[in-house]
């Protein structure tokens, strides 16, 4: 039979089936080479600050260790190298005078510390500070502030005053605790002098050969038992289990796609090898007349699924490879660091083994469809469908909508977190969508009747005849359709989702934030100053107090605006409605003390708002750095 069904493939004909394949195999394996790519970068990361240590001592939340503790641990012989690390808020503005902020919250200044080889840091080019006045600045904030060894920039001290320091270096870190805030390398003198701290948040030392780390860590907790000693194996897996927690959400996002795009392939296949099987009604007859059994038949089908299967795999696992090249190159704009593209035997083996299951899988069905026509019957121009055949898809398609439907509402009524939820209500998306495939062909028919009955009486017989031939066979319909089904779905619901995602996230921003100017410390626990809060009062205003068209005007206390639609506007601070009055109070003024507050404010917008029914006015716009 091999050798029969081999040199009579027809690989024009299995074009979708091996495009499906490929695609598919293209998406996981480059899935599961850019999280090996990924994991193994920010384990690179993560991992400076465990490197060469042998027993780590870090001070509880708030708390910070005596610098006595790095003379008590360098008496201790285990250790040939004994380090403390220092780690304190330190604002780093902008040229602009902004502050410069991940995700709302300000850098920290760490030391240079004494023994190089205990350094969480990597200098990538020029040196490390080694007077006051200068300053090693973090790749990441260097290339976003546009500076370079032998530039400047500026810090807000603990006094609130600005600081320049000249960069001398550029160091390759991970923000404090695995953050991406910025980070500035100084000598202990200098970060004490900015700071005005003086302890230290970790104590690390490196051990001698031969020398025990649980009797090391076991001495270091007696130094100071407030603290937490691990020994640097613990260090490592902590930190490690912080990179993978920063990369489950975004993986399992990733790997439900790479799903779904394994189901759309099987669709494919399926359809295809069944047009196929249809068409060679005929070969098949004279193969079952000449003596070839329904398991000669069947093994026939399977070794085409095989052979298709193996080769859009291999092309596939080609092309993941160059998915997840470009994928670690787009890592910067996902918050991750960028790194070479690591291959491991476990995405080289699985694309190619699920492509070939995948497609053996979906050529089951089509197979034993073509086994089970007896000789005869197969030179008919069609085969009936029994009742049996017309009955399963109903009994499968039950199930699937139960369980789909209570994995749906788990999942939304589930107080287990976003990710299992999330994982919950696609997996009741899937089961739902294979019910409504399961039934597609009960419903294929009378759709079609619906759906053409207009362009049947407007385009006349070649549309009558388009509508009658889909709906002589709703199986073949459906089946046709059932990719395309899948793709408006997928398009149909990530639109949905983005959409209401957004929406929902705006809402909790207005009922979270209805004001127009916000103050808040750079430095979480500290207070605005009263000096800047009376500054920054309310004044009084010579304009009538309603100006814009369904709302009132912005005033100076920063107060939600809102529309007729009850929605806050945010761009309504700085919204123009008329020339201003000579007497325009002038804005807020800024304070040393208040330099390096954070202040968010709505982007400015343009617009018409006066009303015939009110004089012109001007809405105040808020200026703030």
């Amino acid at each position: 039979m091999l050798r029969i069904s081999l040199p009579g493939l027809r690989l024009q004909r299995l074009v979708p089936t091996l495009l499906a394949v490929v695609l598919a195999v293209a998406f996981v394996a480059g899935t599961l080479i850019y999280r090996d790519t990924a994991e193994a970068t920010l384990y690179d990361e993560y991992a400076r600050a465990a490197r060469n240590v042998g027993v780590a001592l870090t001070a509880r939340s708030g708390a910070r260790l005596a610098p006595s503790t790095v003379d008590t641990m360098r008496a201790d012989p285990a250790y040939s190298a004994v380090d403390g690390r220092m780690a304190e808020r330190l604002p780093l503005l902008d040229s602009r005078g902004r502050l410069v902020t991940d995700l709302g919250e300000p850098g920290y200044g760490v030391n240079t510390g004494t023994a190089a080889a205990l350094r969480p840091y990597d200098v990538h080019s020029g040196r490390l500070p080694e007077r006051d006045g200068e300053a090693a600045l973090d790749t990441r904030s260097a290339q976003r502030l546009g500076v370079a060894v032998g530039g400047t920039i500026t810090v807000v001290d603990a006094a609130e005053a600005r600081r320049s320091l000249l960069v001398v270096g550029l160091v390759d870190a991970t923000g404090f605790g695995g953050s991406g805030t910025s980070t500035v390398v100084l000598t202990d003198a200098e970060l004490t002098r900015l700071t005005g701290a003086t302890g230290y948040r970790e104590v690390v030392g490196r051990l001698r050969t031969g020398a025990d780390a649980t009797a090391a860590r076991t001495r270091a907790q007696a130094a100071d038992p407030t603290a937490r000693a691990r020994t640097g194996e613990q260090l490592r897996r902590d930190l490690a289990r912080e990179a993978s927690g920063q990369l489950g959400g975004l993986f399992v996002g990733i790997a439900l796609f790479a799903l779904v795009a394994a189901l759309v392939a099987g669709f494919v296949i399926v359809n295809t090898f069944t047009i196929l099987m249809a068409q060679r009604l005929r070969e098949t007859a004279l193969l079952r007349c000449v003596g070839a059994g329904r398991g000669q038949v069947f093994r026939l089908v399977l070794a085409e699924a095989v052979v298709v299967g193996l080769l859009g795999s291999l092309c596939g696992t080609a092309l993941g490879l160059l998915v997840a090249y470009g994928l670690s190159r787009l890592s910067p704009a996902l918050g991750l660091p960028e790194g070479g593209v690591v291959l491991g035997a476990v995405p080289l083996l699985a694309g190619p083994a699920l492509g070939v299951l995948v497609t053996v899988g979906a050529a089951v069905v089509p197979a034993l469809r073509a086994a089970r026509v007896r000789p005869v019957a197969a030179l008919r121009a069609a085969v009936p469908e029994t009742a049996a055949r017309r009955r399963l898809p109903v009994v499968l398609a039950v199930p699937a909508a139960a369980a789909g439907t209570a994995l749906t509402v788990a999942g939304v009524l589930g107080t287990g977190g976003a990710l299992p939820a999330m994982t919950l209500v696609m997996l009741g998306g899937i089961g739902n969508f294979a019910a409504l495939l399961l039934l597609s062909p009960r419903l294929a028919g009378p759709a079609v009747r619906v759906l053409g009955w207009v362009p049947a009486r407007l385009f006349g017989v070649p549309a009558k005849m388009a509508v009658a031939n889909a709906a002589r066979n709703p199986a073949r319909t459906a089946a046709t359709t059932a990719t395309l089904v899948i793709g408006v779905a997928l398009m149909a619901g990530g639109g949905t989702v983005a959409a209401t995602v957004n929406r929902t996230a705006e809402a909790q921003l207005n009922a979270a934030f209805p004001v127009d100017f916000l103050l808040t410390p750079a430095v979480p626990g500290s207070l605005v100053p009263a000096a800047v809060a009376g500054r920054s009062a309310p004044r009084a205003s010579p304009w009538p107090p309603r100006c814009a068209r369904g709302g009132p005007v912005p005033s100076w206390s920063g107060r939600s605006t809102r529309r007729r639609s009850g929605r806050r506007s945010p761009r309504a601070a700085s919204r123009t409605c008329a020339p201003a009055p000579p007497s325009s109070p002038p804005p807020p003024t800024r304070s040393a003390a208040g330099r390096s507050a954070r202040a968010s404010t709505s982007p400015p917008a343009t617009g018409a708002c006066r009303s015939p029914s009110r004089p012109p006015c001007r809405a105040p716009a808020w200026s703030a750095t």
